[in-house]
């Protein structure tokens, strides 16, 4: 995790936190161990808050449902191990639960299917992937859980409206300009 503490609001604050605890930390004197220890507490959240806010939705939605233990067990298979062929069954078996609950569970918390979810988080990495021009798009279809390129380039067409290939020449292109 890193945090630009320069970026928001709370940035000279966290700045100045973070230098009153060195200082004291580096003088072998710390005033107030208590309040230190808060201070720390303090920032750590901030800090995660303000990482958390710095992430694609896609990314840290699955976070607002990490108190449904059942439902976070699949989400982090899911997001773990998205290259698995998962199935709605496997991932309900896993979650313990029947997989008429789960999909029905899952679509209610997550508003979409489990395999819609599946799906749109392997086609945002994929797309993370295909900056990177060294990677192979047969490559980064194996890594996003597609067994075949074909099966990914239909998927990815139906997401994005272009195939990977035009894709990445598009963003690419884009960010030479």
């Amino acid at each position: 995790m890193k945090v630009a503490v320069s970026q928001g609001a709370l940035g000279p604050w966290v700045e100045s936190s973070f230098r009153l605890a060195a200082e004291e930390i580096s003088q072998g004197v710390v005033q107030s161990p208590d309040t230190l220890a808060r201070l720390v507490e303090l920032l750590f959240v901030e800090s995660v808050r303000h990482y958390l806010d710095s992430l694609p939705e896609e990314e840290n939605s699955w976070l607002l449902h990490a108190g449904d233990v059942r439902l976070s067990a699949a989400l982090r298979l899911m997001h773990n191990r998205m290259e698995h062929p998962w199935t709605i069954d496997e991932l309900a078996r896993e979650a313990g639960m029947s997989r008429s609950s789960f999909a029905a569970r899952f679509t209610e918390s997550m508003q979409e299917s489990p395999m819609r979810y599946l799906t749109r988080l392997r086609l945002n990495k994929a797309c993370r992937l295909l900056q990177q021009p060294t990677s192979s798009i047969s490559r980064i279809s194996g890594q996003v859980g597609y067994e075949s390129e074909a099966a990914f380039n239909r998927a990815f067409k139906r997401e994005f409206g272009l195939p990977p290939a035009e894709w990445r020449r598009s963003k690419i292109g884009s960010e030479v300009s």
